[in-house]
């Protein structure tokens, strides 16, 4: 989780994702899947003023922060299936997850005496990572068709430089 300088909190832990997969039972017990899943775009922005009295002069120091946090993962599966009923199945995954991540810091300062501007500048910082890691998850199917199902599933992922891991639950 990313801290302003003042410590507060510069994005959620949690958000929505959207993700499609394509899966294919190799057997009653056994299967595959592919994926995709295209996580909530995070955005924020806050302002920080320190107003330092000084006399008859007053000085204004700022600085305003837009940050922006993209993520999305493609990952591949090895499915587990245990029957229950004819229609329920406890199902669980194991694979690899290739998850990028991009954060983006643009932000600008400026100094003002009595009101007037004497400094500003402005700055960017971005940041990009890929990494491939583990994934595990556990949950349950529910057969609608012989080809079509429902299921609720939890997920973790071993994350990047920028999301440390990952925990999912996917409808």
């Amino acid at each position: 989780e990313y801290e302003a300088p003042s410590g507060k909190a510069l994005f959620k832990k949690n958000g929505l994702g959207m993700g499609a997969f394509v899966g294919l039972n190799l057997s009653e017990y056994v299967g595959i899947e592919a994926g995709y899943t295209q996580f909530h775009k995070k955005k924020n922005e806050f302002l920080e003023v320190e107003n330092i009295p000084g006399g008859p002069v007053t000085v204004t120091a700022s600085q305003i922060t837009n940050l922006t946090l993209k993520q999305h993962n493609i990952y591949g599966d090895i499915m587990g299936y245990m029957p229950m009923t004819d229609e329920i199945k406890l199902i669980g995954s194991v694979g690899v997850g290739l998850l990028s991540g991009r954060y983006h810091d643009s932000y600008s300062n400026s100094l003002l005496v009595n009101n007037v501007l004497i400094r500003s500048s402005t700055d960017n910082f971005k940041k990009t990572s890929r990494k491939a890691g583990i994934r595990a998850g556990l949950g349950a199917q529910v057969a609608i068709t012989e080809n079509i199902g429902t299921r609720l599933i939890a997920r973790y992922q071993k994350g990047n430089k920028i999301v440390k891991n990952m925990t999912s639950v996917g409808l």
